[in-house]
């Protein structure tokens, strides 16, 4: 791993997960500070296609995170206003697909 300010002060590691640590140490040791006060980031360089792709698995998992964060209030709504219409408890989980007790979980203010 090579530092871009200093490319002298190298490391190797067998993960990129130790790769951060191993060289603010180095760092550290070649400014003589505390590697507290060093920052590092890694960045992987990888093949064009392969970034193309992990990109668009990161916006992917985004997206999901959304869109579940949306389902869960459709359906919480949903369990409300089923329940609120005169359903009960096991009616409402039978529609939704869920557990009764679920459905006590939701409804509840």
């Amino acid at each position: 791993m090579v530092c871009d300010e200093y490319p002298n002060v190298r490391v190797s590691v067998r993960t990129l997960s130790r790769a951060g640590a191993e060289q603010r140490r180095a760092l550290a040791d070649m400014l003589e500070v505390a590697g507290e006060l060093v920052t590092v980031e890694v960045i992987p360089i990888l093949p064009d296609e392969i970034q193309k792709r992990v990109d668009r698995s990161r916006r992917f998992r985004r997206y999901a995170v959304l869109a579940q964060r949306r389902a869960s209030r459709e359906w919480r709504l949903a369990a409300r206003e089923l329940y609120a219409s005169g359903m009960s408890m096991r009616d409402v989980a039978t529609v939704l697909g869920v557990s009764h007790q679920r459905i006590s979980q939701l409804v509840a203010p």
